[in-house]
């Protein structure tokens, strides 16, 4: 292993106050124009400003509109970084170097940069930026080759274990759930602390055979 690949939200930060803004925005949209599985992958996958011209053609009213902007500005100020973030990321960026894959709309961007994740995440990719979406094998393949990385060189963590673990392992890369809330009994670690031990196994393995 060479590197870990990180997912963001429900891995490294937490929404404290989430509001379901772009599910209530959508529910506002006359029936049938979009399905909710088409409105959720634009909206991942597009930048900001193409997103609001994109909600104005679905004919989105201004009123909505400003309601949505601040409810998201709303759930923005609620974000943090869970406990186990900081020491873990510091430890594990020592070991290998660290890359983050999420899918976000664009305005969950931002507070990759407030919370300082770019202090340890070498490089960030962003469905709203790139375009392609988890568990997308296109998505997984861009990454790799930007990184000019091998999938067997990779291991992602996250939350999801269709999006991040099986999205990996479909692309060739190896997998790991992050189940936090979970039992010693599931699958998976529960916290980064796990993995940190993790990785120093997987270090000493790679010293003893180079």
């Amino acid at each position: 292993m060479k590197a870990i690949l990180f997912d963001m939200y429900g891995t490294l930060a937490r929404i404290e106050s989430p509001t379901s803004a772009y599910r209530n925005l959508y529910h506002s949209l006359t029936q049938g124009k979009i399905s909710i599985r088409d409105f959720r992958q634009r909206v991942m996958t597009q930048s900001g400003p193409d997103i609001r011209e994109w909600l104005e053609e679905l004919g989105v009213d201004h009123c909505a509109l400003r309601t949505w902007e601040m409810t998201i500005l709303s759930e923005l100020k609620s974000i943090t970084l869970y406990e186990d973030v900081e020491e873990s990321l510091t430890q594990l960026s020592g070991m290998f170097p660290l890359y983050l894959l999420s899918n976000v709309a664009a305005p969950f961007v931002s507070p990759f940069y407030q919370l300082g994740l770019d202090r340890w995440i070498k490089q960030a990719f962003f469905s709203c930026e790139m375009g392609l979406r988890k568990p997308a094998p296109a998505a997984f393949e861009h990454v790799l080759n930007t990184l000019e990385l091998e999938p067997d060189d990779v291991l992602m963590v996250g939350d999801s274990f269709i999006s991040d673990v099986k999205g990996a392992q479909v692309a060739g890369m190896k997998g790991l759930w992050l189940n936090r809330g979970g039992t010693l009994n599931d699958r998976g670690i529960q916290t980064l602390n796990q993995l940190v031990g993790l990785a120093e196994s997987l270090q000493g393995s790679r010293g003893a055979t180079a």
